[in-house]
C-alpha cells in the first residue's frame, strides 16, 4: 500500500511539475504581450496627438508664411512711385496688417539703397521700416542702416539667403523700442526682381500660443509634451526655464540614441 502512494505521489509530480511550469510561462508569454499591446496603444494615441498638434502648428505658420509672401511680391510696385509714397503706403499697410493679426508682435522690411536709390553707389546701407506692438498701441519707424558698415548677420546670413524662411527661436532684445521680452521667431520673405536681391519683409511672432498648446499635451497621467525646432531649440516645454536651450545640452543620451534609431531605419 505505502508504495503504491509513493508512486501515485511519483505520477503527481511528474504531471504537476511540468503543468506548474507551462503555466507560468503561459502567464508570462500574456503578461509580456499585455504590456507589449498596451505600450504599442500608447504609442499609437501619442502619435496621434503629437501629429494632430504638429499639423495646428504647421497649419498657422503656413498661414503667416503666406502673409509674408504675398507682402514680398506685391512690394514690387515701389518702382511706379514716389518714395515717401511708397514707404509711406507701405507703413500704412503695416499697420492694417497688425491691427487684424494680433499675434503678430513686429512687421518689418529692409531695402537695399543701392537699388532703390540710384545716386547710391556703395553696397552696403539699407532702408528699414518696422511696424510693431507695445502696451496695446501700434507703433512705426523708418531708419537708415549700416550706413557705414553692413552688419554681418544680416550680409552672411540673411541677404545670402533668397528664399522664404523660418528663423531659429530667440529671445527678443530689441529693449530700445519694446519693453517686454518673449520667446519669438521670424517668417521672411525676399524681395526678388528676377535675380537682383532689393529687400527681405518679414514678420516676428511669439511663440505664446504654441507654449500654450504644449501644455495641454497629456495624452496618460504623467507624461507631458514638447517642442523643439529644426536646430534642436527647445520652443515650447512645461518647464519654461527651459525655453530657448538646445535639447543636445540637456538630453545628450536621448538625443543619440534617437539619432541611432533613425538610422537603423533609414
Amino acid at each position: 500500500m505505502a508504495r503504491k502512494i509513493k508512486i501515485q505521489q511519483k505520477v503527481q509530480l511528474f504531471i504537476i511539475g511540468p503543468s506548474i511550469v507551462i503555466y507560468f510561462i503561459a502567464l508570462g508569454y500574456i503578461s509580456f504581450n499585455s504590456r507589449k499591446s498596451a505600450y504599442e496603444e500608447a504609442t499609437k494615441l501619442t502619435d496621434m496627438y503629437v501629429s494632430e498638434s504638429a499639423k495646428v502648428v504647421k497649419s498657422s505658420l503656413d498661414v503667416d508664411m503666406s502673409l509674408v509672401k504675398t507682402l514680398s511680391n506685391a512690394f514690387l510696385i515701389y518702382e511706379d512711385l514716389p518714395d515717401e509714397k511708397w514707404q509711406d503706403l507701405f507703413l500704412n499697410m503695416y499697420q492694417n496688417v497688425l491691427a487684424n493679426n494680433p499675434h503678430i508682435y513686429n512687421l518689418w522690411d529692409s531695402w537695399e539703397l543701392s537699388v532703390i536709390d540710384p545716386s547710391w553707389q556703395k553696397t552696403h546701407g539699407r532702408l528699414a521700416m518696422e511696424c510693431w506692438r507695445e502696451n496695446g498701441t501700434l507703433k512705426q519707424n523708418k531708419s537708415y542702416r549700416s550706413m557705414e558698415k553692413e552688419a554681418e548677420v544680416y550680409d552672411k546670413i540673411i541677404k545670402p539667403r533668397r528664399i522664404q524662411s523660418i528663423w531659429e527661436p530667440y529671445f527678443d532684445i530689441e529693449a530700445a523700442n519694446k519693453s517686454e521680452q518673449y520667446l519669438m521667431t521670424t517668417l521672411n520673405s525676399p524681395i526678388l526682381k528676377g535675380d537682383t536681391y532689393i529687400g527681405i519683409v518679414a514678420i516676428d511672432i511669439t511663440l505664446d500660443k504654441f507654449q500654450a498648446l504644449v501644455e495641454k499635451l497629456s495624452p496618460f497621467t504623467g507624461s507631458y509634451a514638447f517642442m523643439i525646432s529644426n536646430g534642436g531649440i527647445i520652443a515650447g516645454h512645461p518647464k519654461k526655464e527651459l525655453l530657448n536651450k538646445n535639447i543636445m545640452e540637456l538630453l545628450p543620451e536621448d538625443c543619440k540614441n534617437n539619432n541611432e534609431s533613425s538610422l537603423k531605419r533609414y
